[in-house]
């Protein structure tokens, strides 16, 4: 460091030229001030770096919730219209060789639609009576599937990361296997006529329907119908042992029950639940068998239906 005046070399702290005696303070102070302005400004293009940064994230995180909540409504409009749009609730091949597996996946699994894809690898997929399974976390599947793969459905889907729980046949709340296994204890019952179920959604609520064709004897035969609410079983009515076909169940809210007698004389009911009102009626005018809808084939339980745990 120079003098300014003179020329001559000052140390370091001095105040002023040893030499002229010029004051060299101001000169300090100023290249103090000079460093601080500098600092100054790198501070603060810093910190608006850094409030650009907080900004960036913060707007990242609303497009990936906004973009969730998107894919949410989207799962759920899928799930939906895959109700509205199911036109066969039970399905049960008469092959001997086939199975019903009903496949529940885990809390938040993919997506419905990649699930139905991961089951229906393993066997013909079935528009499933009940999509949710206890709270809408997870998915619900049945599949129809060869008896001699079942062990290498259990093996290798039952393993999978995505499948929460594998059950024979369709997946119903724990109130109708109750009254099913109570038959299937019953060595009358179940050494007469046969135990056979289903659920159908009958008037199209939501709430899926238990149907209940079971008896110790041809004259004992019936079909009995229950419906669930508040957490219990609730008997609707019952009528005589038959075919049951859909019918117009989501315009009229019925089903078809088909009796055929000791002569072959067919008799036609209309099983009809609206508004909390059951009634089994016989249809003497819409007795043509072309008009009614889809057969309902009930399925026969092995042995007793397990609880799911609580």
């Amino acid at each position: 460091m120079f003098c300014t005046k003179c020329g001559s070399e000052i140390k370091e702290g001095d105040l002023y030229c040893t030499n002229c005696g010029k004051k060299i303070k101001e000169r300090n102070q100023n290249n103090g001030k000079r460093k601080l302005k500098k600092w100054q400004k790198i501070s603060i293009v810093f910190f608006i770096l850094i409030i650009l940064i907080i900004l960036a994230i913060i707007i990242i995180f609303l497009y990936k919730n906004k973009k969730n909540s998107d894919n949410s409504q989207v799962l759920s409009n899928s799930i939906s219209t895959e109700i509205a749009n199911s036109t066969q609730y039970n399905v049960e091949s008469n092959n001997n060789d086939e199975t019903i597996l009903t496949i529940i996946s885990i809390d938040f699994a993919n997506t419905y639609r990649g699930f139905c894809n991961l089951c229906s690898q393993y066997g013909e997929f079935i528009n499933t009576p009940d999509i949710s399974y206890k709270d809408s976390n997870k998915f619900v599947v049945s599949i129809k599937a060869k008896k001699s793969e079942i062990d290498k459905i259990y093996e290798e889907l039952g393993n999978n990361d995505q499948v929460y729980k594998i059950i024979k046949g369709f997946y119903i709340n724990n109130e109708y296997k109750k009254i099913i296994n109570q038959l299937l204890n019953n060595s009358e019952e179940k050494n007469g006529l046969g135990i056979e179920y289903g659920v159908v959604d009958i008037n199209n609520d939501g709430i899926t329907e238990l149907i209940l064709s079971h008896g110790k004897s041809r004259a004992e035969a019936v079909t009995e119908f229950y419906t669930y609410n508040n957490n219990k079983a609730i008997k609707l009515g019952e009528g005589a042992q038959g075919v049951l076909y859909e019918g117009d169940v989501y315009t009229e809210n019925k089903l078809k029950l088909v009796y055929t007698e000791n002569g072959g004389k067919q008799q036609v009911y209309d099983v009809i639940y609206n508004n909390n009102k059951f009634a089994i009626k016989e249809d003497t005018v819409d007795t043509n068998s072309e008009n009614f809808g889809e057969k309902i084939e009930l399925y026969k339980p092995e042995e007793e239906l397990p609880y799911d745990e609580d």
